[in-house]
């Protein structure tokens, strides 16, 4: 059986709520042996989207279907793009702050940030040589 793997250290939302950067879709014998990257505890959400590094949020729904089809692109993406790409899901269920200020208004949407700013945002899901191809421009 898969299950989302997130990181085990939570990224802290101005409204309290939690996110978690994303590590892929494993089996339960992989993520026992899993050690992906975890962020400080101290990372805050705004810091990490301004950040050097581009950041890909994934808002998205536990009950959304079409999410849990994007999970496995998403690993794709991750091991394509190495440490040169941080991706993050936000469940905006659980954070209606997340949700109030990007103006989530279906879920999956995505959003690529840069230094702070929007470069890319998209809803829906995504092949992944489409998502790739949006990517690349900014992590080089």
């Amino acid at each position: 059986m898969k299950s989302f793997r997130f990181n085990s250290h939570s990224i802290k939302l101005p409204d309290g709520s939690r996110c978690y950067p994303f590590a892929g879709v494993y089996s339960a014998r992989q993520l026992a042996m899993s050690n992906a990257a975890n962020p400080t505890q101290n990372e805050s959400f705004h810091d990490i989207i301004r950040g050097d590094k581009p950041v890909l949020v994934d808002f998205y729904a536990d009950w959304c279907g079409p999410c849990k089809v994007l999970a496995p692109t998403l690993k794709q993406l991750a091991e394509r793009t190495g440490d040169k790409l941080r991706i993050i899901k936000v469940d905006v269920d659980k954070s209606r702050w997340a949700s109030g200020t990007y103006q989530i208004q279906s879920v999956p949407t995505m959003i690529l940030f840069h230094k702070g700013k929007v470069i890319w945002r998209q809803s829906g899901v995504l092949p992944l040589q489409k998502l790739e191809a949006m990517v690349r421009p900014v992590i080089g």
